[in-house]
């Protein structure tokens, strides 16, 4: 596992859920990809909860979709697209 893999794991452990996201997308590889992506849906869930409407001027969502351009670019934002939909 590179560093930048388990830069991720830790801040996943520590609940910097959107940080940890940042470290997968920094390693570069096709696995660590993915787990950004399925970490950046769990935080998608974590912003979004009942009752609570997000604005595009929240940090947490602007983080959010600076991460999801991340990730189209790479071509994996298609694969979430439905989860992105409710969510935007």
């Amino acid at each position: 596992m590179q560093r930048w893999e388990e830069a991720g794991e830790l801040h996943l452990q520590e609940g910097r859920t959107l940080m940890a996201a940042d470290a997968f997308l920094e390693a570069k590889t096709p696995g660590a990809n993915l787990r950004a992506r399925d970490v950046v849906v769990n935080a998608l869930s974590e912003q979004i909860t009942f009752g609570r409407i997000p604005t595009l001027v929240d940090p947490g969502i602007q983080h959010i979709r600076r991460l999801l351009d991340q990730l189209k670019v790479l071509g994996l934002a298609d694969d979430i697209a439905d989860e992105v939909s409710v969510a935007f």
